[in-house]
């Protein structure tokens, strides 16, 4: 028996189904009803962070040589336990429906198109083809599809860091029609029709129709489809979301809980009356509580939580 009892079970279990559907292409159709699940009982919070962490901590260790010439663990005195067959049902469920693994380039099922996805809350670091290491950011997807003349990566949601291999053939990443080409590591956000580049180092080059523009470390060129680009100068820690911390610039609550809610099946929400208050400061993307703990102590907003666990801030009452 798991040592979290027959609803751990049955908790585990979900959460392997979970977790394979929100890294599927139709992620975006369970995000309601995953958070109806994961709010309905603690259980299924706990099932599913345990569950998150174990497959995030894979990632990272298939990704080393070590890891990739390691065998299968088997508990000892054999047979799997429930909780081992909750991993092995979410893997089950990966090769069935198509979602690829951290290593998902030696398995696609055309040797130059790769899909890539994270979880929601996930953020993972992988390696490409051609030795690239590409970081993504909860719920990304991204296409990697190489071939003699070019290395093309499509993006189609969310953000992620490349670090961009050395090799003849240019690195393009395409976003909504515009081509970011870059020879050192850059951060690149798709949120809709916004785009956000970041330059870490290199050279990093954007182009959208006829414009064209050279970032240089440091900076950063905010670009929309309907409105005009805006280069500027890369936020203080604005690097740092790799490690799971958010930081702000007097940045509006509004925009602050929008942030912290792409990682969190709980969401941070604001009364209209505090919305527009802006922020300065950095928070823990995976933690909301202590997020909404820290903005309703910054600007001395009563704290509360609704029927479904959501935190509400709202200017104190008169």
């Amino acid at each position: 028996m798991s040592r979290h009892g027959g609803a751990g079970s049955r908790a585990e279990r979900e959460a392997a189904a979970w977790l394979a559907r929100l890294r599927g292409p139709d992620s975006a159709a369970h995000h309601d009803a995953f958070e109806a699940w994961y709010v309905a009982d603690a259980e299924n919070e706990a099932a599913y962070e345990r569950l998150l962490a174990t497959w995030t901590a894979s990632a990272a260790a298939a990704e080393t040589p070590a890891g990739q010439a390691r065998p299968p663990l088997v508990p000892r005195g054999g047979g799997l336990r429930p909780w081992h067959g909750a991993i092995a049902a979410a893997l089950a469920l990966f090769v069935l429906t198509g979602i690829f693994l951290p290593r998902a380039h030696d398995i696609a099922d055309a040797p130059d198109r790769v899909m890539l996805a994270s979880a929601l809350g996930e953020i993972r670091t992988v390696t490409l083809s051609d030795g690239t290491r590409a970081t993504l950011d909860t719920q990304t997807r991204l296409q990697e599809n190489f071939s003699q003349d070019e290395r093309r990566v499509i993006i189609e949601s969310g953000r992620a860091r490349f670090e961009v291999a050395g090799d003849p053939r240019p690195f393009i990443v395409e976003a909504d029609g515009r081509g970011v080409t870059g020879t050192g590591s850059f951060d690149l956000e798709r949120l809709g029709g916004d785009l956000s580049i970041a330059a870490l180092s290199g050279e990093i080059r954007v182009s959208d129709g006829g414009r064209s523009w050279s970032i240089v470390p440091g900076r950063m060129l905010q670009t929309s489809a309907d409105g005009p680009a805006r280069e500027t100068a890369l936020p203080r820690g604005a690097s740092q979301w790799t490690a799971g911390i958010l930081s702000f610039e007097d940045v509006p609550l509004g925009t602050v809980a929008a942030a912290i809610n792409r990682y969190n099946a709980t969401a941070i929400r604001i009364d209209p009356g505090a919305v527009r208050l802006r922020f300065t400061g950095t928070l823990h993307a995976r933690q909301p509580e202590a997020a909404a703990r820290t903005l309703a102590a910054a600007f001395r907003l009563d704290l509360s939580r609704d029927g479904r666990g959501d935190f509400f801030l709202a200017a104190p009452t008169k």
